[in-house]
């Protein structure tokens, strides 16, 4: 599902980052208590699917055609990979490159990054611990 609230955005993108390639992914947990709206946070509390943003620059690719061949791309490998993460958390991918990338390197890349995050614990405080460290 699209991430559209502009808090939540900014929230996303102070996160984590993660450089993989041609992608780099924003990645936060989502904090109820930065949203006053009590329809938008029943919304998010009510959402099953994960919240997404993607971002392709106009200023590398500047066919719209291509941006949006690129987001769907995107999209798709983000819906076959994400059934690994918490349902509270929060990404964002940034496609880096001027050319555009087949849907099978898209995918690996995205598949692998979602493995980072997975491989990662985030808790309040937004910081990373593995899952292998005591708690």
């Amino acid at each position: 599902m699209a991430l559209k609230n502009k808090k939540l955005i900014s929230q996303l993108l102070k996160g984590k980052k993660i450089k993989k390639g041609f992608l780099i992914a924003y990645y936060t947990t989502i904090e109820y208590q930065g949203v006053d709206n009590a329809a938008i946070k029943k919304n998010l509390l009510s959402d099953k699917q994960h919240r997404s943003l993607f971002i392709v620059p106009k200023r590398l690719i500047k066919s719209a055609v291509d941006r949006n061949k690129i987001k769907r791309r995107l999209k798709e490998a983000f819906r076959t990979n994400d059934n690994v993460l918490p349902s509270n958390v929060l990404v964002g991918f940034r496609y880096n490159c001027n050319i555009i990338h087949f849907y099978h390197s898209i995918s690996d890349t995205v598949g692998n990054i979602i493995k980072l995050i997975d491989n990662t614990h985030i808790n309040k405080n937004n910081t990373i611990i593995p899952h292998s460290a005591p708690k």
